[in-house]
């Protein structure tokens, strides 16, 4: 009341004016010199007024969950200019999000008066601001929520990268697997991949935790000719890389080895072979290659070489 006391007007009435900043009942008695109170017959029911974005209240928790399988609650407190908690808008409440992580929200719930909560779940990494629209009225306070990659999901996103594709003994070749949630986010640093080579090959480390981008390379090599082949190894399974063949290096003389059998023959009657080992510097074969045989003698014939096994050449020497 703007004043505890009226004056009659000329017609005998005295009025006052009641205003109140919270909501509910209001009983209004008049009193006349030393008589008893006199109760008004009705009372006054002072209802609260629209949200207020500014005094309503968002609050989200925890910060951060993993996708898909964490959620995070996020609370209301819808109130009016004059702090009146408002009740009932449960089916009036909703969320927005930015940018939308391919979130999903549960149905609001009224669990104490003006007050409200939600689940919330995503499906997408990355930070999302969330804002709250209740009644209409979009309110002031934000919430944050982190979405994170489900590491226990991990694993291998398309094709383990190689390169390069082919290589020489000795030579080395990096192989990269990029790993993904089973949603297809991006995972981060520290996950553990392990490697399996076949025989022959040999690997820096057994085991590689990935780069802030999700990425665990390892490099290989191999001493003999063939093929290398390598898995990735999660806890969701085995990936097996593209095969890496490798050849052989440049023929090596001092690992070659050149005979002559016999070292004596009969002109016009006898013959000797003249048998090269032709290998690389790390003792692999060499095949397929073309050898021929020279001498310093005119009077010595030597015939066409002929591979009898891969790096075992032999040439027939006459005289």
């Amino acid at each position: 009341m703007a004043s505890p006391l009226s004056h009659t007007n000329q017609e005998g009435i005295a009025e006052i004016t009641l205003t109140s900043t919270q909501a509910g009942q209001s009983t209004v008695s008049a009193v006349l010199g030393g008589a008893q109170p006199v109760t008004a017959d009705s009372l006054v029911t002072f209802s609260a007024g629209a949200v207020a974005a500014d005094r309503s209240v968002l609050m989200v928790t925890p910060g951060t969950i993993v996708t898909a399988l964490e959620q995070a609650t996020v609370r209301v407190v819808a109130r009016d200019t004059e702090g009146n908690l408002l009740g009932n808008l449960s089916d009036r409440s909703t969320l927005t999000y930015t940018p939308e992580l391919l979130m999903s929200t549960g149905m609001f719930t009224e669990v104490a008066n003006g007050v409200y909560i939600a689940m919330v779940t995503g499906n997408r990494a990355g930070m999302t601001t969330i804002s709250a629209v209740v009644d209409g009225v979009t309110l002031n306070q934000q919430g944050s929520l982190t979405v994170k990659a489900d590491n226990s999901t991990a694993a291998i996103q398309g094709e383990i990268v190689v390169t390069p594709t082919s290589a020489v003994v000795g030579e080395r070749v990096t192989y990269t697997a990029t790993l993904v949630d089973g949603h297809g986010n991006a995972l981060g640093a520290g996950i553990p991949v392990t490697w399996s080579a076949n025989e022959g090959s040999a690997l820096d480390a057994p085991m590689i935790h990935t780069d802030d981008n999700g990425s665990a390379s390892v490099t290989l090599t191999r001493m003999l000719v063939g093929a290398a082949q390598v898995s990735a190894i999660l806890p969701s399974g085995a990936t097996a890389a593209p095969d890496v063949v490798f050849s052989a290096a440049a023929a090596d003389e001092p690992g070659s080895q050149l005979t002559l059998e016999p070292a004596t023959i009969i002109a016009g009657q006898t013959t000797a072979t003249l048998r090269l080992l032709l290998r690389d510097k790390h003792g692999n074969a060499l095949a397929g290659q073309s050898v021929s045989g020279v001498s310093d003698n005119n009077t010595v014939s030597l015939g066409a070489s002929h591979e009898v096994s891969d790096g075992d050449y032999r040439i027939t020497v006459s005289g």
